[in-house]
């Protein structure tokens, strides 16, 4: 997901029945709002997020928990991984959309899904694309769940 999107995400927005999360104002307009459901990982750092906090917004700023945090990347965008040598491993949030987008590709996702996932701007002219709906949800729950899986099988701890 992009950062953006992320940071913004209200309390609200989150279905824990469904485990899902509706993206209401995305890239491209409140036109292109999407429901996303998540992986096993994914929804364990939502739990954690509403149980941090009491705060409308799942990512609240520490400055103003009335309002939604503005840097995603924290401090110095290091994470408490390691690399195998044991140094911080920097990522970004654009970064670890990337990193998503490849696993799912590696992972054998097929490319509509990676795409509606990333919420990706459909392509024009794509007719096999058509046959795959946009709200399949189940499906698109394997999909994520596959690429989580994908990550885990190479060692990411989550």
């Amino acid at each position: 997901m992009r950062k953006k999107a992320l940071a913004s995400v209200r309390r609200e927005h989150v279905d824990t029945a469904a485990r899902t999360i509706f993206i209401a104002r995305p890239k491209g307009s409140e036109a292109r709002a999407f429901t996303l459901p998540l992986s096993d990982a994914a929804w364990q750092i939502v739990q954690r997020r509403l149980a941090a906090s009491n705060s409308p917004w799942l990512f609240p700023s520490p400055i103003d928990p009335d309002k939604h945090v503005a840097d995603l990347r924290g401090d110095g965008a290091f994470s408490d991984w390691k690399d195998a040598e044991g140094k911080p491993v920097k990522f970004t949030p654009h970064g670890l959309r990337a990193t998503f987008i490849g696993a799912g590709h590696a992972a054998g996702v097929t490319d509509r899904y990676v795409e509606l996932l990333a919420n990706h701007k459909q392509r024009k002219g794509d007719v096999h694309g058509g046959y795959v709906p946009e709200d399949d949800l189940p499906a698109l729950r394997i999909a994520t769940q596959k690429i989580t899986d994908y990550l885990r099988q190479r060692g990411l701890p989550f």
